[in-house]
């Protein structure tokens, strides 16, 4: 189970940094340029990151889209049934997460209150 929790935990770190990134690049750059070499806002119908000018462009414009991915799945995932599972099989690192983290601070706090009240109760 360690081992599953590192690599959700690798995987919502690594789209909290290309979320991270995606806000640097909206407050840094021109929306829509596309002259010399990096990435920037655009829009082809939907709002995305463009990178143009590199090597690894095409795999650091998906890093950078996939927060954005997650965003439109959720919306179109209301269309059809099979985007509604990939919807949810990729939400399940972060969900695991929240629900490991929920569970754990639920166990801490039951168990100082029931400390507390047999402490009260005894004096």
């Amino acid at each position: 189970m360690k081992a599953i929790r590192f690599l959700c935990i690798v995987y919502t770190a690594a789209l909290g940094v290309a979320v991270f990134i995606d806000l640097i690049l909206a407050i840094t750059t021109v929306y829509g340029t596309t002259a010399g070499v990096g990435c920037n806002w655009g829009d082809a119908l939907i709002v995305g990151i463009g990178c143009h000018g590199f090597p690894l462009q095409h795999k650091v414009e998906f890093f950078l889209n996939l927060p954005l991915f997650y965003l439109y799945l959720v919306i179109l995932s209301f269309s059809n049934i099979w985007l509604a599972l990939f919807t949810i099989i990729i939400w399940l690192p972060i969900l695991y997460l929240l629900i490991h983290w929920a569970r754990r601070n639920t166990v801490k706090t039951s168990g100082l209150a029931g400390n507390v009240n047999e402490k009260s109760g005894s004096a």
